[in-house]
């Protein structure tokens, strides 16, 4: 709608004018967009699809496979479990994933799979929520230090790997449970896919400003020009 679209803008030009166009978060931004936008239309091989491309490109968007999953299970109740209607949205996911993956290998294994390493040796980047607690440690004998590396201030200490494994439990938690409340109706697609994403940000170690990109549509799409929501993101934006 006209109304999402400005709110949009309004959050992109507030909380993203230094990062929007110069990264390539918007690619997969407005792909993840597209795909939920399409599974609402009950679209689901198209949805499945640009998902892949989205995750191919940024994996963030891995937690937006259960939305669309439960959406289609959700929309499909009545026929078998079996019937290809239900399944052809993740079948087709897996498709792309699988071709696109096979061609990126075949034209470089360690630019294919060094992402997945370079994610899982990162320590916990100083913006994140998990670094703040961290930060909290100093107080009760837990020295902190800061660290340049993977081309982003990080924090050391004593309490890293305990954080690190309390974020991850959150996120699990998190997810789960926004997944429940969709998989019991309380949650349409767009609303359950900007919580997952939203968890996802919040217990993440990592945290960078083009973070909000990833969520800037869907707070507009769901939104709109509600005041509250314009105020509310107009603030986080302005941080």
């Amino acid at each position: 709608s006209l109304s999402a679209a400005i709110a949009f803008a309004f959050y992109l030009a507030v909380g993203s004018f230094a990062t929007a166009l110069a990264r390539f978060d918007l690619i997969p931004v407005g792909l993840t967009l597209g795909a939920v936008i399409l599974a609402e239309r009950k679209r689901w091989r198209w949805a499945f699809a640009l998902l892949a491309l989205a995750i191919l490109l940024k994996f963030y968007a891995l937690v937006l496979i259960p939305p669309l999953f439960i959406a289609q299970q959700l929309q499909s109740r009545g026929s078998k479990w079996y019937a290809l209607k239900r399944w052809d949205g993740i079948l087709t996911f897996v498709a792309v994933c699988v071709v696109v993956t096979a061609i990126s290998l075949f034209l470089s294994v360690d630019g294919t799979l060094g992402p997945l390493e370079y994610f899982r040796n990162r320590p916990i980047e100083v913006e994140s929520l998990a670094a703040a607690v961290m930060w909290l440690g100093n107080f009760v004998g837990y020295h902190v230090s800061y660290e340049y590396t993977f081309g982003s201030l990080n924090a050391v200490s004593g309490l890293s790997s305990k954080v690190s494994l309390l974020s991850t439990l959150c996120l699990v938690v998190g997810l789960l449970y926004t997944y429940w409340l969709q998989l019991r109706g309380k949650l349409d697609v767009f609303m359950a896919s900007l919580l997952a994403l939203l968890v996802s940000i919040i217990a993440s170690k990592l945290f960078s400003p083009q973070y909000l990109m990833w969520v800037a549509p869907f707070v507009a799409y769901v939104g709109k020009n509600n005041w509250k929501w314009l105020v509310s993101w107009g603030v986080v934006c302005v941080l």
